[in-house]
C-alpha cells in the first residue's frame, strides 16, 4: 500500500504534462523502487545477475499490476472510500504473485521445467582422457588404471598451486552423491 499508491499520482500528473496515457507511465515508475531488493542482494553477493534481474522484473509487476488497478479508483474527482483503494491494491497484490507461482507449478507440473540434477557418470563414460581446459590432461582406463599430465591442481593453501602429472590406480564406486 506504502509503496503501490505514491505510484498512482506522478503517473497521472506525467500523463497530464505529457499527453500520454498512465499506464505507459506506470511500470517505469514501478521499477525504480522494484530495484531496492534485487541491487541490495546483488551488491551483498546474495544473489547472481540473472537472479538479480528476475526479481527485479518480478517486482515491477507486483507494484505496476496493482498501481494499475486501483488508478481509476484513486483518481476520482470525488472522495473514495479508503477501504476501496485499500481493496483493490491488495486483490492486484496478490494477484500477481499468485499468476507467478501457478505460472511456475504448472511448468514443473508438466515437465516443462525440471529439477536440475547433476550428471551421474558410469564406469564406461568415466573411461577415457580428460582436460583441464589449460593443456592438462587425465586418462583414465578401464582397468582402473589413471595417468595424470600438467594437471592444475590448489594445495592447502591458495598460493600452493601447481600442476600434478603421475600415474596411479582407482576404483568406480556407485553412490548417491553426485
Amino acid at each position: 500500500m506504502t509503496t503501490v499508491l505514491p505510484l498512482v499520482e506522478p503517473a497521472g500528473w506525467l500523463e497530464r504534462r505529457s499527453g500520454r496515457p498512465a499506464w505507459r507511465w506506470t511500470p517505469t515508475l514501478a521499477a525504480v523502487p522494484a530495484l531496492l531488493l534485487p541491487g541490495a542482494s546483488l551488491l551483498l553477493g546474495g544473489t547472481s545477475a540473472v537472479g538479480a534481474a528476475w526479481t527485479w522484473l518480478v517486482s515491477t509487476a507486483a507494484l505496476a499490476v496493482p498501481a494499475l488497478a486501483v488508478r481509476p479508483v484513486a483518481l476520482r474527482p470525488v472522495p473514495i472510500r479508503t477501504g476501496k483503494a485499500f481493496g483493490l491494491t491488495a486483490v492486484g497484490g496478490l494477484l500477481v504473485p499468485a499468476a507467478v507461482g501457478g505460472a511456475i507449478a504448472a511448468a514443473f507440473g508438466t515437465g516443462l521445467l525440471t529439477e536440475y540434477e547433476p550428471p551421474r557418470l558410469s564406469r564406461e563414460q568415466a573411461v577415457g582422457v580428460w582436460t583441464d581446459g589449460d593443456g592438462g590432461t587425465l586418462r583414465l582406463e578401464s582397468d582402473g588404471t589413471a595417468t595424470a599430465r600438467d594437471v592444475e591442481h590448489e594445495g592447502s593453501a591458495p598460493d600452493r598451486v601447481g600442476t600434478c602429472s603421475g600415474t596411479g590406480t582407482g576404483t568406480y564406486t556407485e553412490g548417491d552423491s553426485p
